[in-house]
């Protein structure tokens, strides 16, 4: 009985030992599968973790390498030390001087022709007939002013255009050129044609030609056995303008051009109110003989070189006249001769002649 009890017992706790054993078995299986699926789990998210980690720091790092860059960009460079020019900036005292020149202008006048050349004993300023001395400091000087008005720009210009018809004065020209001693040089030349700053620079010119002109010797005065190539004359008061009074004429030998103006408001010597002017070519002899002997029979020619304008004198009177020659006389004045009026009746007669002799 004992031993059928404690079979029975043994029987009991293996049916429940069987019982149980597949549950705990299953419970282990399960507990060992959580197990490992929780580890990988967990060495991904550890893994992906750790990207995430690489990740944000690598944005992290690029901000501060942009930072440290912009920091960087925003600091002045160092400066670096400006290339200094060869030699020493060429001024008056030390820049070139005029080594040669030759200038020429006409139109409404026939202007000298101007020139600068080296001599024996030094360099020479010379208008048509007349020379002086000029020293290397004042031709320097020369050049620094026409090179402050930018006159190597010049050099090439050769322009022509026609003339506008409505001009009393007809063309004009001008011929310049220039040779520095640092070889520099200008060669230009217009008809009715000139540079933007012509004025200026013809101005400098002339005012340089002028204070030395008659150093050397005394002007002419006396007319040349000689032909005349051109010859001016003018009555009017200082500063005319469209309304004064005012008789004029010019003649050119070398292309028959001449021109007149008769201008009388108040008919001094010709119909009150006349204002008629002209100009043209002539393929006949102008009459230079006729107005060169007035000029010879009031003893004109005494009076070259006058250069002496009163501006509120009633009446300035001109006279220019070249000869082949080169012998040249000049007046402008408001100062009068003897017989000046005979002078100018006689002159202005013969203009108003001319005028009447091409309306024909």
């Amino acid at each position: 009985m004992m031993n059928a009890e404690f079979l029975l017992q043994i029987e009991g706790r293996y049916q429940t030992m069987s019982i149980r054993m597949p549950a705990l078995l299953m419970m282990i299986a399960v507990t060992g599968a959580f197990a490992l699926l929780t580890g990988c789990t967990g060495k991904a998210a550890g893994e992906t973790a750790g990207e995430s980690a690489v990740q944000t720091a690598e944005p992290a790092s690029l901000e501060e390498s942009t930072s440290a860059a912009d920091t960087a960009a925003a600091e002045p460079l160092p400066e670096e030390d400006p290339i200094a020019p060869e030699g020493d900036p060429v001024t008056a005292d030390n820049g070139p001087f005029i080594d040669a020149l030759k200038f020429h202008r006409e139109g409404s006048w026939m202007g000298p022709w101007y020139t600068i050349q080296k001599g024996d004993d030094g360099y020479l300023c010379m208008s048509d007939a007349k020379e002086s001395p000029v020293t290397e400091e004042e031709l320097r000087k020369l050049a620094s002013d026409l090179l402050s008005l930018d006159i190597l720009s010049w050099d090439g210009f050769d322009e022509s255009k026609s003339n506008d018809p409505g001009l009393l004065d007809g063309d004009s020209s001008f011929v310049l050129k220039i040779h520095m001693s640092d070889g520099q040089t200008v060669s230009a030349r217009g008809y009715n044609a000139e540079p933007e700053n012509a004025s200026e620079v013809f101005l400098l010119l002339q005012d340089f030609f002028e204070a030395h002109e008659g150093s050397s010797g005394e002007y002419v005065r006396e007319f040349p056995d000689s032909e005349v190539t051109f010859l001016s004359i003018s009555f009017a008061p200082p500063h005319a303008n469209h309304l004064s009074r005012w008789y004029r004429l010019e003649f050119k030998r070398s292309t028959g051009r001449w021109s007149f103006l008769v201008r009388d408001p108040e008919g001094d010597f010709a119909e009150k109110g006349t204002d008629y002017g002209d100009y043209g070519d002539s393929d006949s002899e102008l009459p230079f003989g006729t107005f060169l002997e007035i000029l010879k029979k009031y003893h004109i020619a005494e009076w070259n070189g006058t250069d002496s304008v009163d501006s509120s004198a009633e009446e300035e009177w001109q006279v220019t006249v070249t000869f082949e020659n080169g012998d040249e006389f000049r007046i402008d004045t408001t100062d009068h001769p003897e017989e000046y009026e005979a002078f100018r009746k006689e002159c202005v007669q013969a203009i108003i002649d001319f005028s009447e002799s091409v309306k024909k």
